[in-house]
């Protein structure tokens, strides 16, 4: 997943780590989707509020930002439009495979790897892991996408 795309999805998911001074490391690759986040489970990670602010985190900027209205409905907006036109299941995964693809053969013959190919195939997917236990997971890509999708169009009432 391109290093923009990334961040882009982890604002939108996540808004209030995506620019916490104190909690830099969600913004790791490792982090990404809530993976081996001790604030969530798998199904608290796939339908936290867009709004959604750690009570650890000293995002003011962020605080401030969705307490004006026409901000919040600016940033509203923005990601119904999103989830309309750019970050939908089927363009996500189709960036996914294409991802997976160049990676693939450096994955496969990295001796230093954490995980097997299999685990590395099989989380495209799905999530490997605990699922109910916070920081025992890794989100599976094209569930988790799915699966938050969904939720922030019920959260934002967005109609298909």
């Amino acid at each position: 997943m391109s290093r923009l795309l990334q961040i882009t999805i982890l604002f939108i998911l996540y808004p209030s780590l995506a620019f916490s001074k104190e909690s830099v490391h969600e913004k790791d690759g490792n982090f990404a989707l809530c993976a081996f986040s001790p604030v969530f489970n798998l199904e608290e990670a796939q339908n936290s509020s867009v709004f959604y602010q750690h009570d650890s985190s000293n995002n003011l900027l962020t605080e401030l930002l969705f307490r004006k209205l026409e901000y919040r409905k600016f940033y509203t907006d923005y990601i119904t439009y999103l989830l309309k036109d750019k970050f939908t299941s089927r363009a996500l995964s189709k960036e996914m495979d294409l991802l997976a693809g160049k990676i693939r053969r450096s994955v496969y013959y990295d001796s230093h790897k954490m995980y097997s190919n299999t685990e590395f195939e099989t989380n495209i997917k799905t999530t490997i892991g605990n699922e109910k236990d916070a920081g025992a997971f890794i989100p599976g890509l094209e569930s988790f996408v799915e699966h938050r999708i969904n939720a922030v169009k019920k959260e934002l009432e967005i109609n298909e």
